[in-house]
């Protein structure tokens, strides 16, 4: 495999480890909305079924998810595996640095601040 094409498979890997950030981010904004809304003195006293299955549900989600992105991109042979995880990303760079260098993440990043003018607003 070409450098370009392990480069554009760690893109969109880091792609996809962005999607998943991204859901996991706005699940914790929903459990904590929809918890606050227990804080209603009508609310005092009603069962908690639903909110215990709420925090189950929540909790296992985000176990899940962080599951995901640890897991190992290689079997103990070193055999890859295909799995698309931080960790799977990382190993990748390791054994290939040259996948990401100073100056294409440079260019990179001209790139995607020109596409998505609110990142460029964000950081300065």
């Amino acid at each position: 495999m070409t450098i370009e094409e392990r480069r554009k498979r760690a893109v969109e890997w880091l792609e996809a480890i962005y999607e998943e950030y991204t859901q996991a981010a706005h699940n914790y904004h929903i459990f904590w909305t929809v918890n606050k809304m227990f804080a209603n003195p009508n609310l005092i006293g009603l069962d908690d079924t639903f909110r215990a299955w709420m925090f189950d549900v929540y909790t296992d989600s985000t176990a899940l998810a962080v599951r995901r992105q640890v897991e190992q991109g290689k079997d103990w042979k070193g055999k890859s595996r295909n799995i698309i995880s931080l960790r799977a990303l990382l190993e990748e760079l390791a054994d290939c640095p040259e996948i990401i260098t100073r100056d294409y993440y440079k260019a990179w990043a001209i790139h995607v601040r020109m596409e998505l003018p609110m990142l460029s607003l964000m950081n300065g």
